[in-house]
């Protein structure tokens, strides 16, 4: 079996490409019935569960913490406590820090780990539900 050829379908990557390409062009024009997505409840539980504990840690953090602007999860700057992290503000961080303003999050810091956003600190709200 030549090299481009998909071992499951059998078929070369030009083919395949050829037939994404074809099924994305007349998506509009495709029929049958949309098949939701299903997560089994205690999936959706526990997603909830931890998001639950991870926002009140936020709003525990907000208390006492400031308001950090993150890249990508990376503390960048921390803000004055009277400037809020409006659009304007994060494009003025941006510019300073030559990053795009969209790329920009500003979230309170977690009150136990100052470089970490409240809202995703692993250490004082794990993955696990445990």
């Amino acid at each position: 079996m030549p090299d481009d050829v998909d071992k499951v379908t059998g078929l070369s990557l030009t083919e395949m490409e050829t037939a994404a390409e074809d099924l994305y062009e007349h998506r509009d024009q495709l029929g049958g019935d949309e098949v939701p997505a299903e997560y089994p409840p205690v999936v959706r539980s526990m997603t909830l569960s931890r998001m639950d504990r991870s926002i009140a840690h936020q709003d525990a953090s907000g208390a006492v913490s400031p308001v950090g602007v993150f890249h990508f999860g990376e503390l960048v700057e921390i803000l004055p406590d009277d400037v809020e992290p409006s659009r304007a503000n994060l494009t003025e961080v941006a510019g300073r820090h030559g990053f795009d303003p969209g790329e920009l999050e500003g979230l309170i810091i977690c009150m136990n780990h100052s470089d970490t956003p409240a809202v995703d600190c692993i250490i004082c709200v794990p993955l696990d539900d445990e």
